[in-house]
């Protein structure tokens, strides 16, 4: 049940994802960047899914067993490393989006 909440609290989110996947899917081939940004979407789509995975599976089993003065570090290292991967796909799509050539010039 918690597992399921998870993901109903993401749904917004993943619906967003998938959408920006999609797009992205249809623009490779045609612009110049548009491989990066369409590798960016699908880490964020996999971010979005993995995120409540992983506190589902590992974090509460982890936790579960440890000392209670080293959770908060556990939390701490799992939140910069997800931040990492968060910014590593905004990049990716941030380089394509910067690599694309403007398709209305300016008058």
């Amino acid at each position: 049940m918690q597992l399921l909440q998870s993901f109903a609290v993401q749904l917004p989110m993943i619906i967003a994802c998938a959408v920006f996947l999609i797009a992205a899917i249809f623009k490779v081939g045609k612009e110049k960047g548009a491989g990066l940004v369409a590798v960016g979407a699908v880490g964020l789509c996999l971010l979005v899914i993995i995120n409540p995975l992983f506190n589902y599976l590992f974090m509460s089993e982890m936790v579960s067993h440890m000392d209670p003065e080293a959770i908060s570090y556990v939390f701490l290292i799992k939140s910069v490393v997800s931040n990492l991967l968060w910014a590593v796909a905004i990049a990716l799509v941030a380089t394509g989006t910067f690599l694309r050539s403007p398709n209305v010039e300016a008058s």
